[in-house]
């Protein structure tokens, strides 16, 4: 257990509740480290939001964003999917993105690593656990953020597998994601762990 005082800076990394995290914090005058409107200059895809452009809906991919913005590993330019000549897809991402031209696809990309990048600064982040349903891109063995693209897994159905990470699975990412932090984040941070109240709609296994 720990205190926040107000003059403590934030950062969110997760689903839709961590959003509401940092406006709920924001509205209060907290310094949230993680609140950008980098991503409003890009087109949303219809039903969107600009807000969700920086979601993170597994501790994988959580862990993998933090793994690249404090330059531990790299960004494999192959982990990006080309779905047509002149359109790209970042399976890294949200799908409050449409595919789009490589140059616009990497902006996006390199604006994520520079936004995840300000968690070195915080001094108290929140990781929101989220979805154990994942898909992997066996081209670059890595869990994908959210559901691949319909028409990659129609072009590409054997790149993306699907999974389910179990409880250790779960309890190592976020163990690596904690000694990535401690390791680059300020001395003395701390990590708050919450839950989302978002219930599951629909799944890819017919088990609760």
């Amino acid at each position: 257990k720990f205190q926040i005082r107000p003059d403590e800076n934030f950062f969110m990394r997760g689903s839709c509740f961590a959003r509401g995290l940092e406006s709920a914090l924001a509205n209060r005058k907290f310094a949230i480290l993680s609140k950008s409107s980098v991503f409003d200059r890009w087109t949303i895809t219809a039903g969107g939001s600009a807000l969700g452009a920086t979601n993170k809906y597994n501790l994988a991919s959580i862990r993998n964003e933090m793994a690249w913005a404090f330059g531990e590993e790299s960004f494999a330019d192959n982990a990006l999917v080309q779905l047509s000549d002149d359109l790209f897809y970042d399976p890294h991402m949200t799908p409050v993105f449409a595919p789009a031209p490589l140059d616009e696809v990497r902006a996006k990309r390199q604006a994520m690593t520079d936004l995840v990048r300000q968690a070195r600064n915080a001094d108290v982040v929140v990781v929101t656990l989220g979805l154990v349903e994942v898909w992997k891109d066996t081209q670059v063995e890595l869990v994908t953020n959210s559901t691949p693209n319909p028409l990659a897994l129609r072009k590409m159905p054997e790149r993306f597998q699907f999974g389910r990470l179990d409880y250790s699975a779960n309890l190592a990412l976020l163990e690596e994601t904690y000694q990535l932090l401690s390791r680059h984040a300020k001395p003395g941070f701390r990590m708050l762990v919450t839950v989302s109240p978002v219930p599951l709609e629909a799944t890819f296994t017919g088990r609760d």
